[in-house]
């Protein structure tokens, strides 16, 4: 299938240097330049599936990572269409191994926040991709299953916290425990849906390890190397 990936910076909040990105899928239309999103691919008569995108973006970045400096890490997601159907499990991870031996900095996965599996069958999930060399995140926390007792059941190396201004609310009563939680296992934490300025200032007095959102960068597609890409096309923050 023809796919594109983009990618959205994470940063450090105190300086903004990008600490790694997050690789998401797009497809551009060479023609006009529009960009369809992952959640317009997996509908109408062209639809295709989530997991068929999974493999796809793995086996585009793999063939992209010379435009990507070695020294920056790299988050990928795994969808639960992946996880339960064996054949493309499998794939997903020969080409996770692929990617983990061929980049120098951290390969971290993101497990969907719509996963609805037993905790038990999803360590089946993380222990495998850990075996593989990769990093693994909660991502979304606070969002459909990805839930604080999914986040004490298993051992994370990151935890992506959905603190978009629409989500917060929900979550701004128990955000600060479960960052300091983190930093106690040792967890590293992730804002999500930091989009101003104002955000900045709020995610660096939260003591949050790195922020992700409009306000540090769009997604932007990877087209010719980080220096040469197109920044203006590629909507939307979440890994969807």
């Amino acid at each position: 299938m023809q796919i594109d990936i983009a990618l959205q910076p994470i940063v450090l909040p105190m300086s903004g240097q990008v600490a790694s990105y997050e690789v998401l899928a797009r497809r551009v239309d060479p023609f006009t330049g529009k960009v369809t999103l992952p959640m317009d691919l997996v509908r109408g008569t062209d639809a295709v599936g989530w997991r068929d995108i999974d493999l796809a973006v793995l086996a585009k970045l793999r063939g992209s990572l010379d435009q990507i400096p070695a020294h920056t890490g790299l988050n990928v997601n795994i969808a639960p269409e992946t996880i339960v159907s064996p054949d493309y499990w499998e794939q997903y991870c020969s080409l996770l191994e692929n990617l983990v031996r061929a980049h120098t900095a951290p390969l971290v996965v993101e497990l969907s926040e719509r996963i609805d599996i037993d905790e038990t069958d999803l360590a089946q999930v993380i222990g495998p991709l850990r075996e593989l060399g990769a990093q693994i995140a909660l991502d979304d926390l606070g969002a459909e299953w990805a839930s604080r007792s999914r986040l004490a059941f298993h051992s994370w190396d990151i935890c992506k916290i959905d603190y978009r201004p629409q989500a917060r609310a929900q979550v701004a009563h128990w955000v600060d425990d479960v960052i300091a939680m983190c930093r106690r296992d040792n967890v590293l934490t992730v804002l999500e849906g930091i989009e101003s300025a104002q955000d900045v200032l709020m995610a660096r007095r939260m003591n949050v390890d790195r922020c992700q959102g409009y306000a540090h960068g769009r997604p932007f597609i990877l087209t010719d190397g980080l220096g040469h890409s197109s920044r203006a096309s590629a909507q939307g923050y979440r890994s969807c």
